[in-house]
C-alpha cells in the first residue's frame, strides 16, 4: 500500500513535499483570479496544515517561496475570502521558524523568510490594515508578526528600514490612509 511504501519518514517528507509542489503548479497561476478565491483558500489552507504538521515537507518544497511571495501580496486584502487562511499559513510559518524544536527545521524556515519576503510582509500587513483586510481578521495580524519580531534576521535595523518603507508605501489621500484601495 502507499503507506507501506512512505513508512520511513523522510520518504513520507518528500512524498508530502512532491504532493503540494503539485497542487501548487496547478494553483498558483489562478491565485489573482477573483473568481478563484475559494480555490485560493483552499491552497492556504492546505499550507497552513504543512506549516503546523510538515514543516520539513514545507521547506523542502520547491514552490514555497512562490507560497510565501504570494501569500504577502494576498495579505493586501485583494481577496478577503481568503485573508483567514493566509494569515494562518504565514502565522504557522513564523511560530515555527521562531519555536520548532529541531534546529535544522527552524533554520530553514527562517530561510523562507528571505528579507525581500519580510519586508513585502511588513508593508503587506500595514497596507491590508488601512485599507482591504476585513475587520475580524485585524487582531489576527499581530498574532503573526509577532513571532517574526523575534527572528534574528528581523533586527532592529532592518525591522525600522521595513517598517518606514511599509508606512510610506500606505496609499493616502491628504494624508489620510485611502480605504479605496
Amino acid at each position: 500500500t502507499l503507506f507501506d511504501r512512505l513508512s520511513d519518514e523522510p520518504k513520507l517528507e518528500r512524498f508530502l513535499a512532491h504532493l503540494l509542489q503539485e497542487l501548487s503548479a496547478h494553483a498558483m497561476p489562478a491565485l489573482s483570479d477573483p473568481k478563484a478565491c475559494d480555490m485560493t483558500a483552499r491552497l492556504y489552507e492546505l499550507c497552513h496544515r504543512y506549516s503546523l504538521y510538515a514543516p520539513r515537507s514545507l521547506y523542502q518544497c520547491a514552490a514555497s517561496p512562490s507560497l510565501c511571495q504570494s501569500a504577502t501580496m494576498l495579505l493586501h486584502g485583494h481577496v478577503p475570502s481568503a485573508a483567514e487562511q493566509v494569515i494562518d499559513f504565514l502565522k504557522g510559518l513564523a511560530r515555527n521558524a521562531r519555536t520548532n524544536k529541531e534546529a535544522d527545521v527552524r533554520q530553514q524556515l527562517q530561510q523562507l523568510l528571505t528579507d525581500e519576503i519580510s519586508e513585502a510582509l511588513l508593508t503587506s500587513a500595514f497596507i491590508g490594515l488601512s485599507s482591504g483586510l476585513p475587520l475580524a481578521i485585524v487582531p489576527r495580524v499581530a498574532d503573526l508578526l509577532a513571532p517574526l519580531l523575534h527572528l534574528p534576521s528581523w533586527d532592529s535595523g532592518r525591522m525600522q528600514k521595513w517598517t518606514t518603507s511599509a508606512i510610506a508605501a500606505i496609499p493616502t489621500v491628504d494624508g489620510v490612509p485611502n480605504q479605496s484601495v
